[in-house]
């Protein structure tokens, strides 16, 4: 038959367990604050990538926008000015047949095309403010974006946290084991 094992093997084999349990315990845990860490620095990398790629796109927008309009202005300051002179041809001929003042005439259609392109040229100024105060709003929107996908890392558990916890239950342990030691009697 088996004897019974005495109070300090018992202690020394609680005590083993403990420690092996503390030490499987504190791996989870660390294994667990990596993990999370690690999907934490994804989640962010990936929100960065994003943020990278809708400033991108919003930027390309911007600069397709302003060449467009652009070229939209230089084609109707073209316009205006083919315009001007059908005008002025068709006032020549006018003229001629009247005798009217083709100077006068002429410095007219003159004014009334430098004053439409005085206005096209100040639009497009406006414009061009306009983009250049979207592009600084676009890259704000970026930082802020990066900055909302920042993540404090998870600390992982205590080693001190552990020992501590291991020597309480030795000193429970012990104190089990010692309250169970028959007492010798003289």
């Amino acid at each position: 038959m088996c004897e019974p094992i005495s109070a300090s093997t018992a202690f020394y084999a609680s005590m083993a367990f403990s420690a092996l349990t503390t030490g499987v315990q504190y791996m989870a845990q660390q294994q667990a604050a990596n993990a999370e860490n690690d999907f934490n620095a994804q989640q962010q990398a990936q929100g960065e990538a994003n943020a990278k790629s809708a400033l991108i796109f919003n930027q390309n927008q911007e600069t397709s926008k302003a060449l467009e309009q652009q070229q939209a202005d230089s084609f109707e300051t073209q316009r205006i000015h083919r315009e001007r002179l059908q005008k002025q041809g068709t006032a020549v001929s006018s003229v001629q047949s009247q005798g009217t003042s083709i100077d006068q005439l002429m410095a007219e259609y003159d004014q009334q095309e430098a004053n439409y392109r005085s206005a096209l040229k100040q639009e497009a100024e406006f414009k061009k403010r306009q983009s250049q105060a979207n592009m600084q709003g676009y890259a704000a929107q970026y930082k802020d974006r990066v900055a909302s996908y920042a993540y404090n890392p998870v600390s992982g558990p205590s080693l001190a946290g552990a020992v501590a916890g291991l020597g309480t239950q030795a000193v429970g342990a012990y104190a089990t084991f010692n309250s169970q030691k028959p007492k010798e009697t003289n």
